[in-house]
């Protein structure tokens, strides 16, 4: 397990960890035109490199290529200061799995795709209190 070894702060960052570059060049732009901080990971981020930024709230795959995005969230949430941070699970699993997926886990939320952006755009602000 993984840790900063700092004080969590509250943050108005949001991160986004997936594997399809469009996709994340869409919600970045979209977050930011919004005013919005994003950071970015086309591959499964350490619990460090969570930490490191601690994000108002991390939208994160499931499906992030060669890694889990579920095993990213329980490692997460087991580590003492990343547990504070709010993680959704993003992916196309039917509604049942992918809240089971998230129970077992412990992330915070779930969104199937396809999604809105503006709807992503809320729950940030939502999680960030913009």
């Amino acid at each position: 397990m993984e840790t900063a070894g700092t004080t969590p702060t509250k943050s108005s960052k949001v991160m986004w960890a997936y594997d399809d570059r469009d996709l994340l060049w869409l919600m970045t732009r979209t977050l930011r035109r919004d005013g919005i901080t994003v950071t970015t990971f086309d591959h499964a981020p350490t619990c460090r490199e969570i930490v490191k930024e601690h994000p108002a709230v991390l939208f994160l795959d499931v499906d992030l290529g060669d890694a889990n995005g579920a095993d990213v969230c329980d490692r997460l949430k087991r580590d003492q200061i990343g547990a504070s941070i709010p993680v959704v699970l993003v992916s196309a699993q039917s509604p049942d799995k992918l809240r089971d997926t998230a129970l077992a886990c412990r992330a915070d939320g779930y969104i199937t795709k396809p999604f809105l952006p503006d709807h992503i755009v809320q729950l940030a602000k939502q999680y960030a209190q913009l």
